[in-house]
């Protein structure tokens, strides 16, 4: 509220520009209580010491937690998203947050907070992410493999054919005297048969 008065208005600008500000505010949140899930979540310090632990609970640069000043600062009655939490052994976990805010500034000494862990949900949700990327990257080196056998085999026929004309061109000029007419239809077949060649390769890039 007093940031308010003083005319800031984007929570995350104000915390990248002044580094130890999410860690101040952190560092004023005390666990008034925490019932058994709470405790199974983030370890028995949750509700059996004393002080402020939230620094070792919240990480230092959470977004979520700066949206969650903002929803402050704007008067939100409710804030809901997921968010990085860590428990008492240092270990990640992903939860749903729920927090319901009071009407009046001077009473935000009790809020309740609601968290639900979603850590199992969104790691399944990456690990179908990262199988479906796979798969469409299989798929895509599956068509690529497709479409270079049946290029090959478009190919293989006019390539075939220009070696065996020149074989038989070189065979017509060998000749004594050299047979210039069948030589000229050995030269256009070659020629057409590189047109073919050269089909396949231009419907191929289109």
């Amino acid at each position: 509220m007093s940031l308010k008065a003083r005319g800031v208005r984007d929570v995350k600008a104000y915390a990248h520009a002044n580094p130890g500000f999410l860690a101040e505010c952190v560092g004023k949140i005390e666990i008034v209580d925490a019932n058994e899930a709470a405790v199974e979540l983030l370890g028995a310090f949750a509700a059996g010491e004393a002080g402020g632990i939230m620094h070792r609970i919240i990480p230092k640069d959470s977004d979520t937690f700066a949206s969650l000043l903002q929803a402050v600062m704007d008067g939100a009655s409710y804030f809901e998203d997921n968010a990085e939490v860590f428990n008492e052994d240092g270990e990640r976990k992903l939860v749903l947050l729920g927090i319901s805010f009071p009407k009046d500034p001077s009473a935000f000494n009790r809020v309740v907070v609601s968290m639900v862990d979603v850590t199992q949900r969104e790691e399944a949700r990456k690990a179908l992410a990262d199988a479906q990327a796979e798969l469409s990257r299989a798929s895509k080196a599956a068509t690529v493999g497709a479409l270079s056998a049946s290029l090959a085999h478009e190919l293989n026929q006019p390539l075939g054919a220009i070696a065996v004309n020149s074989q038989t061109l070189v065979r017509w000029l060998d000749r004594d005297p050299p047979d210039i007419d069948a030589a000229k239809r050995s030269a256009e077949r070659i020629l057409r048969d590189s047109k073919r060649a050269s089909d396949i390769f231009k419907n191929t890039r289109a």
